[in-house]
């Protein structure tokens, strides 16, 4: 393993390195990373790594990147005749935001945007929030949290509401952007891909989209109206009803329409892929909201897609990342401006 390569833990304000397997997981669907390590020796040393405790402040790191800054949540050890392992999970620091509820007095928000509502509740947490979005300076006109919902599910609610990407940057921060759209990586069969896993799943797609908006001033009279739209890849009568909640206009309507039918389509293609390394060859991580390029004719495909998950995994000397992507129209903001908390 090359020195810019190397997987090192900080932590009690020293550094550790020499761990024998290594997974970092980072998504688009969760807005903590985690991490775990593990550590065997042969009693030949009375390493102070054995003294690592938890809840301690701690920053993963691959040579210079940052892949998790965060707090160490499980240790466990055991020995044996023989040796003795050290097993260490932990969370980026955004995992506070995923736990903790929200306080009373931040309950409700008028007048706020996505940026300065989502600062407030993550202050506390020493955790900052960066935005890449102008969609996340909006003026909301007025938001309010669910009993007993989490900081993340209040934020979370939000960033969906604006079309915002919400997820963390490994270094303690909150990021808020939009869906990537330069290409960052390119990925061949026969080349550099080691494993590729490849899934088309039909069963959520539908024939028909039929969208129940009401159209009119819902305080005079009105009448509710049907739109419909065809999926026309479904060769069976397969129909789905979604009922708009809110009064609108036919456009409305066949928006709500064509993002149902969208998304259905983006969600139907599940691709894994497996690479050496964990970086590309211009030494940049593999990382979450990127857009990459995949050719393999054996299984068809030859397009660009979205990174939404990556897993950097070390077994031994062998570092090996492996990436989840999907269409980029699976990120795409759902087509209703309705926000309930």
């Amino acid at each position: 393993m090359t020195e810019e390569n190397a997987v090192l833990f900080k932590c009690n304000g020293k550094i550790f390195e020499g761990w024998l397997s290594v997974s970092v997981s980072r998504s688009l669907r969760a807005v903590s990373g985690s991490f775990d390590l593990e550590y065997i020796d042969q009693w030949d040393t009375q390493e102070e790594r054995f003294q690592i405790k938890n809840g301690v402040s701690c920053v993963l790191m691959c040579g210079d990147d940052v892949l998790i800054t965060g707090y160490v949540d499980k240790v466990s050890f055991k020995f044996e005749a023989t040796k003795r392992t050290l097993r260490v999970s932990g969370r980026d620091k955004t995992a506070d935001l995923v736990d903790s509820s929200c306080e009373d007095s931040a309950k409700s928000f008028k007048g706020v945007s996505l940026l300065s509502m989502a600062k407030k509740l993550a202050g506390p947490f020493s955790v900052g929030v960066v935005s890449k979005s102008p969609k996340a300076n909006t003026i909301i006109e007025k938001a309010s949290t669910q009993v007993g919902a989490t900081i993340w599910e209040t934020i979370d609610k939000l960033a969906r509401y604006q079309g915002v990407l919400a997820y963390p940057d490994g270094q303690g921060n909150l990021i808020f952007s939009d869906v990537e759209n330069t290409l960052s990586f390119s990925f061949s069969e026969g080349q550099n891909i080691l494993s590729l896993d490849y899934e088309v799943d039909d069963s959520q797609k539908y024939q028909t989209y039929k969208v129940a908006i009401t159209v009119g001033d819902p305080n005079s009279k009105h009448r509710v109206e049907v739109l419909e739209l065809k999926d026309q890849s479904v060769k069976r009568p397969r129909i789905k009803e979604v009922v708009v909640n809110k009064s609108g206009t036919r456009a409305d309507a066949q928006a709500r329409a064509e993002w149902e039918r969208m998304a259905a389509q983006a969600r139907a293609l599940k691709m894994t892929i497996t690479v050496y390394s964990w970086k590309n060859g211009q030494a940049s991580l593999y990382n979450i909201n990127s857009l990459a390029k995949i050719t393999a004719p054996s299984a068809g495909l030859d397009g660009v897609y979205l990174v939404e998950s990556v897993q950097y995994k070390l077994d031994g000397n062998s570092m090996t990342c492996e990436l989840t992507l999907v269409l980029k129209e699976a990120y795409s903001p759902e087509a209703t401006s309705d926000y309930s908390a």
